[in-house]
């Protein structure tokens, strides 16, 4: 049909049938003319009042399909399906509230909410076999009965990252480890290129070797969950069963191995925590890696190489030997159940024996507080110095030496202040070099 017939049935069409019919009508009389389809579309819809003009698009679309068809584009507004949403029917919207309460919360999602819409409740209602509820539309029904997603807290976390003790250690330990980075091999470009450092033949290769020790849980699921918003559900104190991961890894190759026999085994170690399990991750646990995998490994990757092996800030990384100058590890009085430390240093730097010697008549015992400090010129009884004071988180890594107590007296000598953690002996021992990261830890 040609569009002067359709422009002859003007009367019986609707207003916006003959708003396309007089805009074609316009636009072909263009392209007639030679104006181009963007051009003809354009002055067309100039021609029109404001309130009736099209967009160029639109006219191009109605001139194809009429070019294509024969007939205009038949306009779809208002011809949707006239149903109301079942979110509006309260005794529905009650059973799907009903059904979420009562599910667990971990099985409790937009997903099998879904299911049990398509699956089980609509066909249910208008005898369809199956639904076809989108997700989003299960996610808006579950927010519309009042559940929500989230995480639920119960601690408060205070963020202890700009103290000044903090700020002063992380200082220190970047000034620690530029001083040694010129010796790093760095990688550098898009494509990672290796830079080998300038140093001196009689200079050693640093290589950086970080640790990580991660926890997972059966119930890793960060605590989130959906839960009615005024009705809390209560979660499991534990995040169940739990597996640590501990591992070493250096920027160029990665996770450390051995090689034996052409195998690659790696230094990864891995624990089933719990007392009904293989126990918790120690300072022995770590010492054991370190001794018997790591340091082996480093050796046969890196030849030549010394390690800058770096640590965070953990309980099992500070431990000390047992037999080590801790004054928390001796009474105040000789004997009794307290270690027989290895040799101090006296003032004048000749060693002491931290126990008597087989001509003492205490033979074998180890020696008290008291006697270390009097032996150091420090007579505890005239100066009347208490074991401890009430200060017991005074800082007695530096400065000079304390008279406030016993303990911190004894804690503040330079051979008990110079005392490393087991893990630093370890490392140093073995000719390499060991760093704690600063704390990253919100407390």
């Amino acid at each position: 049909m040609k569009l002067d017939q359709f422009y002859d049935k003007t009367k019986t069409l609707a207003g916006a049938t003959f708003i396309q019919i007089c805009v074609l009508l316009k636009f072909f009389e263009l392209r007639f003319t030679g104006s181009s389809r963007r051009e003809a579309a354009t002055v067309a819809t100039l021609a029109m009042p404001a309130k009736l003009s099209r967009h160029v698009r639109t006219i191009q679309f109605w001139a194809c399909h009429f070019e294509t068809n024969g007939s205009l584009p038949v306009f779809q507004r208002g011809k949707h399906q006239k149903t109301k949403s079942l979110m509006h029917d309260e005794d529905f919207m009650a059973k799907c509230a009903d059904w979420l309460y009562v599910k667990s919360p971990s099985l409790r999602s937009p997903q099998s909410f879904q299911r049990h819409l398509n699956c089980d409740v609509i066909p249910l209602l208008t005898g369809a076999l199956e639904a076809a509820v989108s997700e989003s539309t299960a996610r808006r029904w579950m927010q519309n009965v009042g559940f929500r997603y989230g995480l639920w807290k119960k601690n408060v976390y205070t963020d202890g990252h700009e103290r000044d003790d903090v700020i002063a250690y992380r200082a220190k330990f970047c000034q620690h480890f530029h001083s040694y980075s010129n010796r790093m091999r760095f990688f550098s470009g898009d494509d990672m290129a290796t830079i080998e450092p300038p140093i001196t033949p009689d200079e050693t290769k640093i290589i950086w070797v970080t640790h990580d020790e991660s926890v997972f849980y059966a119930n890793d699921d960060g605590g989130k969950g959906w839960s009615q918003a005024d009705n809390h559900d209560l979660h499991k104190k534990g995040r169940g069963r739990s597996i640590m991961v501990s591992d070493f890894l250096c920027p160029c190759h990665g996770r450390l191995y051995n090689i034996s026999n052409g195998v690659k085994t790696y230094t990864t170690q891995t624990l089933d925590i719990g007392k009904n399990n293989e126990g918790y991750w120690t300072c022995e646990h770590m010492i054991k890696q370190v001794r018997d995998e790591v340091l082996s490994a480093f050796k046969g990757m890196h030849p030549g190489a010394q390690g800058f092996f770096t640590f965070d800030q953990s309980t099992n990384h500070a431990a000390f030997a047992v037999d080590a100058l801790r004054a928390s590890n001796m009474n105040l009085k000789q004997g009794g159940a307290q270690a027989r430390l290895r040799l101090g240093r006296l003032p004048n730097g000749a060693p002491q024996n931290m126990g008597f010697e087989s001509s003492h008549p205490r033979s074998g015992e180890a020696k008290g507080l008291q006697q270390v400090l009097l032996e150091r010129g420090y007579d505890v009884k005239a100066l009347k110095m208490t074991l401890t004071c009430k200060q017991p988180h005074v800082d007695t890594s530096h400065g000079d030496v304390l008279m406030c107590c016993v303990r911190h007296c004894m804690a503040s000598q330079d051979d008990f202040r110079s005392q490393q953690s087991l893990l630093e002996e370890t490392i140093n021992s073995a000719g390499h070099i060991c760093a704690f990261c600063p704390s990253t830890i919100a407390s």
